[in-house]
């Protein structure tokens, strides 16, 4: 007989709350008051799907908190530390470029046009044979 899920939309919710300012999912179910493990978390996302949606969310709002948290991370860096602030800029920057690409990802415009008119793009012509074509 399976145990009693501890699934509940206040638990969730709380958890959310979590993620979204910045936490993440196993350090949330780290703490013993949770009484859910990362592995919980995950299977629940698989199988309730409006959870995936408002987990998915949570981690583009979780990717907004860390990006505002760059400057004061930087700002606050003293000599004695700077090499740990820098490790948890980049950290951060990847994450949110990896949660929102378009917002912080990194841009790349690819220009197909030369200055002289040299490349042109190519035409072709698709021709359908005719019946009588092939008689004749």
């Amino acid at each position: 007989m399976a145990r009693p899920s501890k699934y509940s939309e206040e638990l969730v919710d709380k958890m959310l709350e979590e993620i979204a300012s910045g936490r993440s999912v196993i350090s949330i179910c780290r703490e013993e008051d949770w009484s859910v493990t990362h592995d919980t978390w995950y299977r629940w996302l698989y199988k309730y799907p409006e959870l995936s949606d408002r987990y998915a969310r949570a981690k583009s709002i979780q990717s907004e908190y860390e990006a505002d948290n760059i400057l004061d991370i930087a700002d606050n860096a003293t000599k004695e530390d700077f090499q740990v602030a820098r490790l948890r800029v980049d950290a951060r920057k990847w994450v949110a470029s990896k949660l929102v690409p378009k917002k912080y990802g990194e841009y790349k415009n690819i220009d197909h046009t030369t200055s002289d008119g040299s490349m042109k793009p190519t035409y072709i012509e698709l021709v359908a044979k005719h019946e009588e074509d092939e008689e004749g």
